[in-house]
């Protein structure tokens, strides 16, 4: 600390060279001194110092059926980039508790295949999680990501459903990491691994991310860092502010790795290394507990941080877009790859999802045009073994 502190000042003419060297070597001796407690330049502060974001509480008095969030949670969205949210104001408690227990009967994913800190995965659609797979199809979520979008419900398409083991590092192993690992991530923004072009108009949002917790902060650390916007003229959300990290733009390389990443910005791009200067002073961090949920955007400055030692948390990545964004890829495989595995797998989701569940997978609802008697019995005929229901679907076609 007292080294960055020392050379944080800017100077002039030939003295900036040879601060723009102290300042690298601050953020890499920084996190060398961290090594010790595992987690990091950041890690290395009394837990009391970053500001906390905790879940709120679940309000049904200012909800409906068919939209499930407040209007003060989808203006905090919009407005801020992101709200914590606890999960049973999306999904029935019910089952939560089922996808949880999921977890709890399958406690073997404790690393990663790249080591401590590496995640390991499982993707949508899951023998191991199944009920996980229905929070993923259930119409709660669509009702929520509708509402954050302002469009309808059977316009929402599911882009990405992926569950991650992240298991803590020794010292050791954390001084020894490499430029792309995911121990203490650089501060970010998802969309350049999401979207072929770049995000929307902030006002005009088409995509919704979340990450889903089933672990606790104060068990496992590796508390998600944010950084809320604050207002339409914060600098930390200006013109062009999503191209001010690695891996976004042709002429800044991809380094997940903090230290790394800001050594290598103070080195070859330093404007752009005093950006980032100001989002590390305004992050909070997210404290999460079992069943929250982090609604945020794929714009939304934020990062990982380092989970305990010993210790292996768990969380799951949905996302989802308004329907016709072609540009917005899926994140995962295509759910038809799942089409031959002997455990059908694919048709047993597809048939017991329900219309909203289906539509986020890009199924038509019942009342589309796409319908006729024809297609239903088809697909009567192709999942109606594994419980595909017709009736909705026939009913639109009788009026």
């Amino acid at each position: 600390f007292f080294l960055c502190v020392c050379v944080s000042g800017v100077g002039t003419g030939k003295m900036q060279t040879l601060q723009r060297m102290q300042r690298v070597f601050c953020c890499v001796a920084a996190a060398l001194l961290c090594a010790s407690c595992g987690r990091g330049e950041d890690g290395c502060r009394e837990p009391d110092v970053l500001p906390r974001l905790v879940p709120q509480p679940v309000d049904r008095l200012n909800t409906t059926q068919s939209e499930p969030l407040t209007p003060a949670m989808v203006r905090q969205w919009r407005e801020q980039g992101y709200v914590l949210l606890d999960a049973a104001q999306i999904w029935p408690p019910e089952a939560l508790q089922a996808a949880l227990n999921d977890f709890l009967s399958n406690p073997d994913h404790s690393a990663g295949e790249g080591g401590p800190g590496e995640a390991e995965t499982i993707k949508f659609p899951s023998a191991t999680l199944p009920h996980l797979d229905q929070l993923v199809l259930h119409p709660g979520w669509a009702q929520a990501v509708a509402q954050l979008l302002g469009i309808e419900v059977g316009r929402v398409r599911l882009t990405q459903a992926d569950t991650w083991w992240k298991s803590g590092p020794s010292p050791q192993q954390f001084a020894q990491r490499s430029p792309l690992a995911n121990h203490d991530q650089r501060m970010h923004v998802d969309f350049p691994n999401h979207l072929l072009t770049v995000p929307s108009d902030w006002n005009e949002p088409t995509s919704v991310a979340a990450i889903m917790y089933w672990d606790d902060a104060d068990a496992c650390g590796g508390e998600t860092r944010v950084v809320p916007r604050e207002g339409p003229d914060d600098p930390a959300y200006g013109d062009f502010f999503y191209l001010n990290t690695p891996g976004a733009r042709h002429d800044l390389p991809y380094i997940n790795d903090r230290a790394h990443a800001e050594a290598y910005l103070e080195e070859h791009a330093p404007a752009v290394a005093a950006f980032r200067r100001m989002l590390y002073a305004r992050e909070k961090a997210v404290h999460y507990t079992p069943l929250s949920i982090l609604l945020y955007r794929l714009d939304t400055w934020h990062r990982g941080t380092p989970i305990k030692q010993g210790a292996v948390r768990r969380i799951t990545n949905i996302g989802a877009k308004a329907a016709g964004h072609d540009w917005h890829l899926q994140w995962d495989l295509s759910l038809t790859r799942s089409a031959y595995e002997p455990n059908h797998i694919f048709f047993q989701r597809i048939a017991q999802a329900g219309p909203v569940g289906r539509s986020l997978l890009g199924i038509p609802m019942p009342c589309d045009a796409y319908w006729t008697a024809q297609r239903v019995e088809a697909m009567t005929q192709r999942f109606g073994a594994a419980g595909f229901d017709p009736v909705p679907y026939r009913e639109c076609l009788a009026g």
